[in-house]
């Protein structure tokens, strides 16, 4: 028997279906259920009571006759009071008094088989024709509940027609023997040899999508994190200062960084929307805001391409609404830049924000995008909404972009329950609208211009009471800096530096209202910390936030199964910490707090926005001495990560070697130091594959000294005493 700790394959093909995430399978499997198979039991047993009655009072005479009459006053008090009964049960289940669970589905399908036997032991040529009926239920409790079901029941069929038959049928009829088992065994058999292929074929595909999604998580840090420094990089240069020829190439610069991240925003977008994990937002906004953005994006490749933009916001929007603006957003933008590539020079593109509230139901945004352009033949307009599908040739080259724009809009759309759909320009191109459901923001519900973290601080010290705070992290660093963050912001904060120190402070006293605990720590992870505590206080409602530097959607699934009230990616988003924080400052202290895991950073952000690293803001805010003492200590942690580094590669320690790249990978998260966070991946993945590990290695030391030689100017920086200077990793 194989002890391994892989994963086991799904067996039958429900729980293929739920990963899948297939309607129509889902469906047919869920046909399957007691929900739907009650109904059928009570139809067949209506069924065989007319069939009774038939036989009783209808047929006419004849030696059959006789037989089957006797059978049939035998068998309807019978069939009677197992309708009666599976009437009442299915009322239960239909009426939800009943919950249909795994056990209940179970249940229900062992009972049709013994109820066929019986029926059958009472009435044996009346009731010869459900013999047909057991195979079908061996064939769905196996697509149901997979193998070991399927040949229990198989051989239950077998016996319970063996017992049901009278006494010396199958002496008598030797010959119904071969169709018994052709019947009961034979069909199942090739039956379930083909849901075998399906379930193969379909756990591959699984696997393929697991992996890919798993890539794509992991590379959307390395791809997004660079990406954002050039960007904003590139924008903080005073492009006045520069020759014409030199502004050009910064113009270039930017516009292609941005369009790359875009690109790997769509891919990413593109993964969670078939996870089924695509994030959502409800906060008051302004749709003007939200027109000023899109214009801000599209008007630029408008201009560039001689296209002319207009946009125009309609009547009644002028009040704030509650909704996603950044997905709104992003579905304007997506309908726009759509619009104007697909236009050619001299055309129109317009982008018209309409409000429909008739007061009878909810208010819809109308989002009206239309162009000159070449327009949208009939027998394509369904197709423009797949992935990677243009109208020019079906292939994603004619036209700048990945084909994806409008597969994003369309999933976007439906899952905030509105609709988007294509028709003709009378003037010539396309005409798309986007129909969203708005709701009017309470008069106490302002928007609010956003502040910079220290006012962001202050403020929220001000209005928010004083509460608890459990840091949980091996990592000092990480701890110093949210530590210093908890503490500008007005909290009482304990530190654990590690699962058991976590798990017993938690306990109290004092006993903390939020506790933060990194996910991944050596011996006891920030899961099995989490378990136990739930284990052992089930409904002490503590507010309970992962941290992790993994974007992964089964990571976050894991810590929501696990009982996780919020997960937050490092680095650390000091808007959403401080959103918890005010839940649960300002929560009644019987009422358990509730936070939508998806408060968290979303595996695909749809704007990603590039933060100030938690180094330069521990900088800004805390005092001189507080600034050496956190920069001594974070010296020294680098330079002990490293030398553990070291000592596990020389070891060939794979487990000591991704540990220690996890802290160090949290370290530099901290300082901001991106490109050291994609070298420690590099570095895993080379360790991984057993090969490459040389110049990856030599990669990150090069720029780990680089590390030590910020950390040194920015001790000199904050003027430390002499001694203060030897401390830690130095630049070699």
């Amino acid at each position: 028997m194989n002890t391994g700790t892989a994963e086991a394959p799904p067996s039958s093909l429900r729980v293929i279906a739920q990963r899948l995430r297939d309607g129509r399978l889902a469906r047919l499997v869920a046909s399957y259920g007691e929900y739907h198979v009650s109904v059928r039991r009570v139809l067949l047993l209506a069924l065989t009571i007319l069939w009774c009655l038939y036989w009783q009072y209808l047929a006419g005479p004849s030696h059959s006759r006789q037989v089957l009459s006797h059978e049939a006053s035998l068998l309807r008090p019978w069939a009677e009071l197992c309708f009666t009964l599976s009437l009442a049960w299915m009322g239960a289940v239909r009426l939800r008094v009943v919950r249909t669970t795994e056990v209940v589905d179970g249940t229900g399908a062992a009972v049709n088989v013994l109820g066929i036997g019986v029926l059958l032991g009472l009435a044996w040529n009346l009731c010869i024709s459900m013999i047909t009926l057991l195979p079908l239920a061996t064939i769905m409790v196996g697509t149901r509940f997979g193998r070991g079901m399927f040949f229990g029941f198989m051989a239950g069929s077998l016996l319970v027609l063996g017992l049901a038959a009278p006494p010396h049928y199958w002496v008598d009829r030797p010959a119904f023997i071969p169709f018994a088992l052709v019947l009961l065994v034979g069909l199942p058999l090739s039956v379930y040899r083909l849901l075998g292929t399906i379930s193969a074929i379909s756990q591959s595909a699984l696997r393929s999508r697991d992996a890919q999604s798993r890539f794509i998580a992991t590379m959307s840090h390395e791809l997004r994190t660079p990406l954002n420094t050039v960007v904003h990089a590139a924008s903080l240069i005073d492009t006045a200062a520069l020759e014409a020829s030199d502004r050009q190439l910064m113009h270039a610069l930017r516009a292609n960084a941005t369009a790359l991240l875009q690109r790997v925003n769509d891919v990413l977008d593109v993964a969670a929307i078939d996870a089924g994990r695509l994030h959502f937002s409800r906060e008051p906004f302004l749709v003007a805001n939200v027109l000023g953005q899109v214009r801000d994006v599209v008007g630029p490749l408008a201009h560039q391409r001689g296209v002319r933009l207009r946009t125009v916001q309609g009547r009644g929007l002028d009040d704030a609404m509650l909704g996603d603006p950044g997905r709104i957003a992003q579905v304007l933008i997506n309908l726009g830049t759509n619009a104007v590539k697909f236009t050619p020079a001299g055309g129109d593109v317009g982008i018209e924000l309409r409000l429909a509230d008739n007061g009878l139901i909810q208010p819809r945004l109308l989002c009206t995008v239309s162009d000159t352009g070449g327009g949208v033949p009939d027998e394509m307009k369904a197709r423009i909404f797949e992935p990677f599908y243009q109208t020019s040739d079906g292939l994603v080259r004619r036209h700048d972009g990945t084909g994806l724009g409008l597969h994003i809009v369309r999933s976007i759309c439906q899952q905030l329950g509105g609709r988007v759909a294509v028709g003709d320009n009378p003037g010539g191109g396309s005409i798309f609208t986007a129909a969203l459901p708005l709701e009017r923001a309470a008069p106490e519900q302002a928007v609010t211009e956003p502040l910079d973290t220290i006012s962001a601080l202050d403020a929220h010290r001000a209005r928010v009471p004083s509460i608890t705070c459990l840091v949980v992290d091996d990592n000092r660093s990480s701890r110093d800096t949210l530590g210093h963050l908890l503490r500008r912001a007005g909290h009482r904060v304990l530190f654990a530096g590690n699962g058991g120190e976590g798990l017993q402070a938690m306990e109290g006293p004092p006993r903390p209202q939020l506790v933060l605990l990194d996910m991944h720590m050596p011996d006891l992870s920030g899961l099995d910390v989490l378990a136990r505590h739930r284990q052992r206080h089930p409904n002490d409602g503590m507010t309970i936030v992962m941290l992790s530097a993994d974007s992964d959607p089964d990571a976050i699934e894991q810590a929501r199964a696990t009982g996780a009230t919020a997960y937050l990616t490092k680095p650390v988003s000091i808007e959403r910490l401080l959103g918890l924080l005010r839940q649960v400052g300002t929560s009644t202290p019987s009422v358990p707090v509730i936070v939508p895991l998806s408060e968290a950073p979303a595996p695909v952000d749809p704007a990603p926005r590039q933060s100030e690293s938690s180094l330069s803001l521990i900088c800004r805010i805390a005092t001189p001495e507080q600034r050496r003492t956190y920069l001594q200590s974070w010296q020294t942690e680098l330079q002990n990560d490293n030398e553990e580094l070291l000592a596990a590669l020389r070891a060939h320690d794979r487990t000591a070697t991704a540990a220690q790249l996890h802290r160090l990978q949290n370290a530099f998260l901290v300082m901001g130091r991106s490109e050291a966070v994609n070298l420690c991946a590099q570095l895993r993945e080379a360790v991984r594959a057993e090969r490459g590990i040389e110049p990856a290695l030599g990669a990150l030391q090069a720029e780990l000294q680089a590390t030590a030689l910020m950390l040194c100017e920015l001790l000199e920086k904050a003027a430390p005493p002499k001694k203060d200077a030897a401390a830690g990793l130095r630049p070699a």
